[in-house]
């Protein structure tokens, strides 16, 4: 074998003639338990070939290899790996050769693969001209390897299937499921981007094999970019449905995978899968994220609802009312009009809300005074909605007095008492002469007189802010004043003798300008005096400029 790595002979020749080495052995019955064998003296021979192969490589001033390269040789054999060997017969000498020859092989198609320049070997030049097409070389000689690795040193096996390999996906599995090598097989799996191959072996080995449970889906699930949507969709569906904890670690989690998912799907799957973690979902994109989509704002309260509906519980019904009240208030991304089609007629707060969003102010209040009997909720609302539109918030108090002061529903009387407290509270927000027009006759000055104060207080601070704006006004008319009359007081006397400044000719009667500092120019030279007054105010403060 060392005679072919020395000529680099092409390794499906080799492989053919080592045809039996690498077939399945006659079962045997299982060695007793002991201390495990030492390495054989092949097995060293192998490690050792492949290291004076490497600094023979290494003294041809050839290219470093690539970091590809540098992991292809951490699969080679060492003498602790070989230690590990599971098999009741240490391996024949041609096995240990042939796995020098194709551990040497390898470095040797990686360099060619992977290097620019041309790679010499003993003087000779390796190329494709000796090895034919070099992936196909490639897969021949890795899958060999990993068969090697099974019978002589099953630890390298991993190491292997890890960094990139051409082994063939057919003959591995084949090969890992007779040892029951499940994770390597999975990585394997991974490594070569055969991700549904993989998550069907972790459902087929979930039940089976107490080592592989739903997490063990969830955390292969993780490892998955947004490109394989649709498979994180399909193989997370069981496992969410096991235990909800599940769909937070993979949905939920502030990781560039989780946020990376497009939403419109995550979303459209969680709603049939599970409403909770929907709303979780979706309350995380609300409330962390601010993603003020209005279809995800319509679903998360159109779930509250679902939940509301569905539930049994009335805790559940109470706090999922809690939530719907809340995010109908914070949120202004949602279509009133939706929502309140699906709002059950006794969840009147929420439909006042809603209402009231819909610019129906008058129905919003109706039902805070009527079917909710608190008129207090009805001011609060009100009070809260001047606090935002202080227009819309006044026209709200006056539509509240006058429903409470003439009610529109047949049947009701009116209520006086909180009329005259909504003026006490309110008062100094509302128009005193539409509020006396709503009273009626009787009512008492006595139970208005907390209204009139307020109103007579506002009337005074406006009457104050009018005399002092007027005082003010005046100062300001004073002044104007005095600069008018400084201006127009100031003159220049322009007789036969008295030269213009710019072009040093008499004035005489031409048309001329004065400037503030009260020089005398020509019309025409206006212009080039302004210029040197420009550049002297945008000259540089100097000391001679200050003697001056």
């Amino acid at each position: 074998m060392s005679l072919f790595s020395e000529v680099s002979a092409p390794p499906e020749l080799v492989l053919g003639l080592s045809k039996g080495l690498l077939e399945d052995p006659e079962e045997e019955p299982e060695p007793p338990s002991g201390p495990e064998p030492t390495p054989t003296e092949g097995e060293t021979e192998a490690e050792s070939t492949q290291k004076d192969e490497e600094e023979s490589h290494t003294n041809g001033k050839e290219p470093e290899e690539s970091t590809e390269a540098s992991d292809a040789h951490s699969v080679a054999p060492s003498a602790r790996d070989t230690a590990s060997i599971h098999t009741t017969n240490r391996p024949s000498p041609a096995l240990t050769s042939l796995l020098v020859f194709l551990t040497d092989t390898r470095r040797k198609l990686t360099r060619i693969t992977t290097s620019h320049e041309r790679i010499y070997y003993r003087g000779v030049e390796l190329s494709n001209d000796i090895y034919g097409n070099a992936e196909d070389a490639m897969a021949l000689v890795d899958t060999s390897l990993l068969q090697c690795y099974i019978r002589v040193s099953p630890g390298l096996i991993g190491p292997l299937l890890r960094v990139k390999n051409y082994c063939d996906p057919a003959v591995v599995k084949m090969e890992l499921s007779k040892l029951s090598k499940w994770k390597e097989l999975i990585d394997f799996y991974y490594g070569k981007g055969l991700h549904k191959d993989a998550l069907e072996l972790l459902v087929e080995l979930k039940g089976k094999d107490p080592e592989f449970t739903s997490e063990s889906i969830i955390s292969y699930l993780q490892k998955l970019d947004a490109t394989h949507i649709d498979l994180i969709l399909e193989f997370s569906k069981a496992p969410i449905e096991e235990d909800i904890e599940n769909g937070r670690e993979l949905f939920l989690e502030d990781t560039d995978q989780a946020t990376s998912l497009p939403r419109n799907k995550v979303v459209a799957f969680l709603k049939d899968v599970s409403s909770l973690l929907a709303i979780e979902y979706l309350e995380d994109l609300a409330y962390k994220k601010h993603d003020d989509t209005v279809r995800f704002h319509n679903d998360l309260a159109l779930l509250y609802i679902r939940e509301i509906e569905k539930s049994e519980d009335p805790s559940d019904k109470e706090k999922f009312s809690r939530k719907l009240l809340k995010f109908l208030g914070r949120s202004a991304h949602y279509r009133p009009q939706t929502v309140y089609s699906a709002v059950p007629k006794k969840m009147y707060e929420q439909r006042a809300v809603l209402l009231s969003k819909m610019d129906q102010e008058q129905d919003a209040l109706v039902i805070y005074v009527y079917d909710m009997d608190s008129p207090m909720k009805a001011q609060s609302h009100a009070s809260d909605l001047y606090g935002k539109d202080p227009t819309k918030g006044g026209e709200s108090l006056h539509i509240l007095l006058d429903i409470l002061l003439t009610p529109p529903r047949k049947g009701s009387k009116p209520n006086i008492e909180a009329a005259l407290k909504l003026l006490s509270s309110q008062g100094s927000r509302m128009d005193p002469a539409r509020v006396l027009n709503l009273l009626s006759d009787d009512v008492k000055i006595s139970e208005i007189y907390p209204f009139l104060c307020s109103q007579i207080r506002n009337t005074t601070a406006t009457a104050n802010q009018l005399r002092l704006r007027t005082s003010l006004e005046k100062v300001y008319a004073v002044s104007v004043e005095e600069d008018y009359l400084e201006t127009r007081a100031q003159s220049v006397r322009v007789t036969d003798s008295r030269m213009c400044q710019i072009c040093l000719k008499r004035l005489g009667h031409s048309v001329v300008s004065v400037f503030p500092d009260l020089t005398v120019v020509h019309y025409g030279c206006a212009n080039a005096y302004q210029e040197i007054l420009d550049r002297k105010s945008a000259r540089p403060l100097t000391v001679g400029t200050l003697k001056k």
